[in-house]
């Protein structure tokens, strides 16, 4: 059966991208300010396609 849509793994096990959602690419964590800085260093360009 054909993949309808793409994947990504999440801690070991493969789901759909719809479910992560934009905050981790924006830099919103809703925990602190320092996660979102982390958040924002993380996701470069290259990593946000990865994902």
């Amino acid at each position: 059966m054909a993949q309808l849509l793409p994947t990504a793994d999440f801690c070991g096990i493969r789901m759909s991208r719809l479910i992560i959602g934009g905050n981790p690419f924006s830099g919103n964590s809703h925990v602190s300010h320092e996660m979102d800085e982390a958040m924002r260093d993380y996701y470069s360009t290259a990593n946000i396609k990865q994902a």
